[in-house]
């Protein structure tokens, strides 16, 4: 996974504002949420949701997504990460 475009950008802790199709789709054909190790899905949570959102439009989005996966998420500090954007 980490071989990929979009996997590399993502283990070098970049945030990706946008990917294209073909991109995602190689990223897709190798990732299993099933079968990721912690760090990977750090390194992709870290990709998708930064920690520190520098725009309002941004801000929203991360409190969106917050929104949707708090009631999923767990005790652990992703979990408190998302119960973070909602306050």
């Amino acid at each position: 996974m980490c071989e990929t475009q979009l996997g590399k950008r993502f283990s070098a802790a970049e945030t990706i504002p946008e990917a294209n199709l073909e991109d995602l789709r190689e990223f897709g054909r190798l990732a299993s949420l099933e079968l990721m190790t912690t760090s990977e899905s750090e390194l992709l949570i870290a990709g998708i949701i930064p920690l520190e959102p520098t725009t309002a439009k941004e801000a929203a989005r991360i409190r969106t997504y917050a929104t949707l996966l708090g009631p999923r998420a767990d005790s652990t500090a992703k979990g408190e990460q998302c119960s973070t954007y909602l306050r």
